[in-house]
């Protein structure tokens, strides 16, 4: 908000998670790497578009929350921070700016225990 605070935010699978689960329970999927962009957007082959599908479509679902949370906000320039696993292929996919905080749990964590302990 205007004050800095956290609204609130979203919880969701990343593409690692959503890939395992293609491969565990569908037949003969590969399994494939996610760390780098694809280099075209529609696969030419099983792998490709399992690669193609798990990086654009969450970077499309990322965007769309991101567009639709600051629709609701009627913020259209908040900020938009991302924690976990979030591979880099998935945030230079995204239209959205993303500021990417790989320890922001931890830093957080560290905060409030720094805030404690001056009591």
């Amino acid at each position: 908000d205007a004050e800095g605070s956290l609204v609130g935010g979203a919880i969701l699978p990343g593409p690692q998670l959503s890939l395992a689960a293609l491969v565990k329970n569908t037949a003969q999927l590969p399994q494939v790497e996610l760390d780098a962009r694809p280099k075209r957007m529609l696969g030419a082959n099983t792998a490709d578009c399992l690669q193609s599908g798990m990086v654009h479509g969450t970077a499309a679902m990322v965007d769309g929350m991101v567009e639709n949370f600051r629709a609701a906000l009627h913020a259209p320039e908040a900020p938009v921070v991302a924690t976990g696993t979030l591979p880099r292929s998935v945030r230079t996919a995204c239209r959205t700016d993303i500021d990417y905080r790989e320890t922001l749990i931890l830093d957080g964590l560290y905060t409030i225990w720094q805030r404690n302990a001056r009591r």
